[in-house]
């Protein structure tokens, strides 16, 4: 069942796989597996159980897409880009060159194996991901306004995050 979380963030369902997703590539949603999710106006509480078999193909078809707008777009780029072109995904230079190399012009993947590659290589060394798979329940808060994503949180973490924000306590998992 997908649902229309506001301000362009939809839930996606897909098989087993349960994630959000948003209407612009550089705008951050959250990887599979979504457990549970809760919104309202102004934000979207996410708690996750992700792996890195369920992450990889996400993970790949969002290098294959940031990319590939980097790489090709005659477009200038939006400032929502900023956040990606300052990560360790896109400044670091081994890692650039790796996936630079195998995306293609409109988007196409040159060798699917060597992204596949480079993509677990970031999925092992990532801070991100690190934090990620560090554990087995994940939580994040997405703020629709400033279109941020925090997280991932342990749960303790998360309730302190969401005091500090001061979040509404009646946007609770159901």
């Amino acid at each position: 069942m997908d649902q229309d979380l506001g301000k362009g963030y939809t839930f996606l369902s897909e098989g087993s796989n349960r994630f959000i997703i948003t209407d612009f590539i550089f705008k951050d949603g959250i990887y599979p597996n979504v457990l549970n999710y809760t919104f309202d106006e102004n934000y979207i509480l996410v708690m996750q159980k992700a792996t890195k078999e369920s992450v990889e193909p996400y993970l790949i078809d969002q290098l294959r897409v940031k990319y590939g707008y980097i790489l090709y777009s005659d477009e200038l780029l939006p400032t929502s880009a900023n956040s990606f072109l300052n990560s360790k995904v896109w400044k670091d230079s081994l890692w650039n060159r790796n996936i630079s190399n195998e995306i293609l012009r409109g988007n196409y993947i040159r060798n699917y194996r060597a992204l596949q590659k480079a993509a677990r290589i970031v999925l092992s060394e990532d801070e991100f991901f690190k934090k990620m798979f560090s554990r087995e329940i994940n939580f994040y808060i997405i703020d629709k306004n400033s279109e941020k994503v925090y997280g991932p949180f342990s749960e303790k973490d998360f309730y302190a995050q969401l005091n500090a924000m001061d979040v509404s306590p009646n946007l609770k998992f159901k």
